[in-house]
C-alpha cells in the first residue's frame, strides 16, 4: 500500500535496504526494490485468503495426534488475519500473520490473539502445492523449522482451499 510521502507500507522482510520495523510492519523507502517486494508479497497473500480445512496433522513426530481443535477444523484467511473454528461454527482460535516468500523455505509468523496461546508468536514455514497449504510451526521461543515434518516441540498442519458455498455449510 502506497502511503503520504511514497513510502510502502507492507510485511516485508528485513534485509529490504532503508526498512523500518515498526510494530511487526516494515516501511520501506519506496524504491524499485520494495516495490517488487511488495508485489510479491500481496501475491502471496492472495494465496491464503479463503476458507481451508485441515486435512493431516503431526505434532512432535506423531501423525494425526489428538488435536486441540478437534476433527477437520476450518481456518479462514482474510488479510492478514485468520480464525479457525469447528465443523459446528464454534470459535476456537483467532490471531493474525506475516509472511516472508523471499526466504527458502517461506517464512510465517502465526500470533494467537485468543485462546491459551494469546499473544504469543509461532515461527513457522509454509508451502502452497495447487489447493493446498501446509505449513509447519515451532513453539513459541524455538527456531523456525527448516523442513516440512515435524520434530519436538513443532506441528505440521496440511490444509485443502474450499469453495465459498462449501464453507457456508
Amino acid at each position: 500500500m502506497l502511503e503520504p510521502g511514497g513510502r510502502v507500507r507492507a510485511t516485508l522482510p528485513a534485509q529490504v535496504r532503508g526498512a523500518l520495523w515498526t510494530d511487526s510492519i516494515l516501511i520501506a523507502d519506496n524504491t524499485n526494490t520494495g516495490r517488487l517486494m511488495q508485489a510479491r508479497i500481496d501475491e502471496e497473500l492472495r494465496k491464503f485468503q479463503g476458507t481451508w480445512v485441515q486435512i493431516r496433522c503431526e505434532a512432535d513426530g506423531v501423525e494425526n495426534p489428538p488435536d486441540e481443535f478437534g476433527d477437520r477444523p476450518l481456518t479462514t484467511f482474510s488479510g492478514n488475519t485468520y480464525v479457525v473454528t469447528l465443523p459446528d461454527g464454534k470459535v476456537v482460535l483467532e490471531g493474525h500473520f506475516t509472511i516472508d516468500p523471499s526466504r527458502e523455505p517461506s517464512a510465517v509468523d502465526w500470533t494467537d490473539t485468543c485462546g491459551t496461546d494469546r499473544n504469543r508468536t509461532f515461527p513457522a514455514i509454509y508451502a502452497f502445492n495447487g489447493d493446498q497449504l501446509m505449513f509447519v510451526a515451532a513453539d513459541e521461543g524455538r527456531e523456525r523449522p527448516k523442513v516440512f515434518r515435524s520434530g519436538r516441540g513443532e506441528t505440521l498442519r496440511v490444509h485443502r482451499r474450499i469453495s465459498p458455498a462449501d464453507a457456508a455449510r
